[in-house]
C-alpha cells in the first residue's frame, strides 16, 4: 500500500514538472512570452513596457501566427500615445485585419494626426474613413473633421467639399449642423454671399434647435442690416429672439452688434421695443 501511494505521488510530481516545463518552453520559445508580457503591461497602463515587449516579440517572430494581432494591438498602443507615424508603419505591415479593426484604426489614426498638428494627414485619413465606412455612425463626424483639418491646412476648397458632402449624405446628423455653420463661415470669408445665406437658412430650417442655428440667425440679421435690408433683417431678428431668447444679451454686446448700433442708431432699440418678451 505504501509503495503504491508513494509511486502515485512520484507520478503526479513528474507529470506536474513536465507540464511546467512544457509551459515554460511554449512561452519562452514562441511569441506568447513577449506578447503576453506586452498585454500585461498594456492592461497596467505601462505604455513604454507594452511597446517594448510588442516590438521585441515582433522582432523575434515577424511572421508568427500571432504577429498580425500583435501588430494591431501595437498600432492601438501607438495611437493611444499619439505616435501616428509609428502606428502607420506597423499598420502597413499587417497582412490580415478585419473590417472592424480597420474601422477602429483608421478613425483613431486620423484623430492622432490631428493631435500632433499634422492637419493635412488628419484630413486625408478622416476623408478616407468616411469613404470606406459610409454607413458607420462616425462617418458624419469624419467628414466634418476632415473639413476642419483641410481648412487648417489651407485647403479651403477641399474643406468646403467635405462639409457639403456631410450635409448631403447625412442631412439629420448633428455633425451636419456643425458642417453647415462651418460652410457658412467659409463662404462668407470667400465673399460668396449667396452660398453664405443659403447655408445659414438651411441651418435655421433643418436644425432649428442647435447652437449653430442660433448663430446663423443672428449672422443673417447682421448681414441683411449691413445690406440696408432692414425689413428682412428685422424678420431674422424676430426669429432669432423667438428661437434663442437666452442669447439676446450676448448678441447685443458683441463687437459686430456694437458697430452696427453705431451705424444704425436706434434701429435695434426700436426692434427691442417691438419685442417686449425678449427683455432688455
Amino acid at each position: 500500500m505504501f509503495w503504491w501511494l508513494f509511486g502515485g505521488v512520484i507520478r503526479w510530481t513528474v507529470t506536474i514538472a513536465l507540464l511546467v516545463l512544457v509551459i515554460f518552453l511554449i512561452t519562452h520559445f514562441t511569441p506568447l512570452d513577449e506578447f503576453y508580457r506586452a498585454k500585461a503591461h498594456r492592461l497596467l497602463g505601462n505604455v513604454q513596457g507594452a511597446i517594448y515587449w510588442y516590438e521585441e516579440g515582433l522582432r523575434k517572430h515577424p511572421k508568427g501566427s500571432l504577429s498580425d494581432q500583435a501588430r494591431y494591438e501595437l498600432v492601438l498602443v501607438y495611437l493611444d500615445s499619439v505616435q501616428p507615424h509609428k502606428a502607420l508603419y506597423h499598420l502597413s505591415q499587417c497582412d490580415r485585419l478585419t473590417s472592424e479593426q480597420k474601422r477602429q484604426v483608421l478613425f483613431a489614426l486620423a484623430r492622432a494626426f490631428g493631435l500632433t498638428g499634422d492637419a493635412k494627414k488628419a484630413a486625408e485619413h478622416f476623408r478616407a474613413f468616411a469613404a470606406a465606412f459610409q454607413n458607420d455612425e462616425k462617418a458624419p463626424e469624419a467628414l466634418y473633421r476632415a473639413g476642419e483639418a483641410f481648412s487648417q491646412s489651407g485647403q479651403d476648397k477641399l474643406a468646403i467639399a467635405a462639409w457639403k458632402q456631410c450635409a448631403e449624405r447625412y442631412p439629420r446628423s448633428v455633425w451636419t449642423a456643425k458642417s453647415l455653420w462651418a460652410l457658412a463661415l467659409a463662404e462668407q470669408k470667400r465673399g460668396n454671399d449667396k452660398a453664405f445665406v443659403k447655408a445659414c437658412r438651411r441651418l435655421s430650417e433643418d436644425h432649428p434647435s442647435t447652437p449653430e442655428a442660433a448663430r446663423a440667425r443672428w449672422n443673417l440679421t447682421l448681414w441683411h442690416l449691413k445690406k440696408g435690408e432692414r425689413t428682412e433683417a428685422f424678420r431674422w431678428f424676430q426669429t432669432a429672439v423667438k428661437e434663442s431668447p437666452h442669447l439676446i444679451k450676448e448678441w447685443l454686446s458683441s463687437e459686430q452688434a456694437s458697430e452696427l448700433l453705431r451705424q444704425f442708431k436706434g434701429t435695434m432699440s426700436d426692434w427691442l421695443s417691438q419685442l417686449p418678451s425678449a427683455g432688455p
